[in-house]
């Protein structure tokens, strides 16, 4: 049982390596692919977690490789040199391997566990689902014109379940966290339904929405977590700020 899980770490990244060439050579067959990984990833994710998979909450770690895939998958539409579109994949893969060894880690042997992989991990894995996801919503509108609504709709609800995940990696409790489930993704879709509006090429949309992401879901949840300092603050806001006007003045204006 132990080494089947030793490999089951690898089979969602393996997959998602297969997925992602296939997608590459069939980009109209991407529904069927994604629907393939999706079935291999449930499993796989229940396989690994034995008896915690009878926890909802167990279910959450599985978000962060759900969206990382999909929304990499979808940017990976957008990218027209074959040889970067290799290297999304390589990197997605090697991505969803470190998540799931530090999952069965953490779960079967906890002694090996380092504190905190699995939150910076998700984090890291959210941030990056932001990125391509966002750039994806802007580019397929750009490209299909697809209703703004049904785009911005889309930019709340994910950024809903990505904020709710990071909260809840980050040991949060509801109670405290329950009234920035709601704000903080509207924030961001105010600002999405904004960058919709700027005649400038979808990756630049994409970085600065989420370079607002960072910033936003950063200072909230030191603030919640009472670890909010004055330096932490200039820092953000640093990044933030000067991130988007540098994206901005940089930009490739359509």
């Amino acid at each position: 049982m132990v080494l089947l899980r030793y490999i089951a770490t690898l089979v969602p990244a393996l997959a998602a390596l297969a997925v992602f060439e296939l997608i590459f050579a069939f980009p109209a067959r991407i529904l069927y692919f994604g629907a393939a990984w999706y079935a291999i990833l449930i499993v796989t994710h229940a396989f690994l977690g034995g008896r915690e998979a009878r926890s909802p909450s167990y279910w959450q770690f599985a978000i962060p490789p759900a969206t990382i895939f999909l929304a990499s998958a979808s940017y990976a539409l957008l990218i027209e040199t074959p040889s970067v579109r290799h290297l999304l994949a390589l990197a997605m893969a090697a991505l969803l391997a470190g998540v799931y060894w530090n999952l069965y880690i953490f779960i079967h042997q906890p002694v090996r566990y380092q504190p905190h992989s699995l939150e910076h991990l998700s984090i890291l894995c959210n941030l990056l689902a932001v990125f391509f996801g966002a750039t994806s919503l802007y580019g397929l509108r750009l490209y299909l014109g697809l209703d703004p609504y049904a785009m911005t709709a889309l930019a709340f609800f994910g950024s809903a379940i990505l904020v709710q995940q990071s909260f809840w990696v980050s040991k949060l409790k509801f109670a405290d966290t329950a009234p920035f489930l709601f704000i903080t993704p509207l924030l961001l879709t105010e600002l999405s339904a904004a960058l919709y509006g700027l005649p400038v090429v979808h990756m630049v949309s994409g970085a600065a929405f989420t370079l607002a992401y960072y910033g936003l879901l950063g200072t909230v949840r030191r603030s919640l977590r009472g670890t909010w300092t004055r330096n932490a603050g200039l820092r953000y806001a640093i990044v933030t700020f000067l991130g988007l006007i540098a994206v901005l003045v940089t930009a490739r204006w359509s």
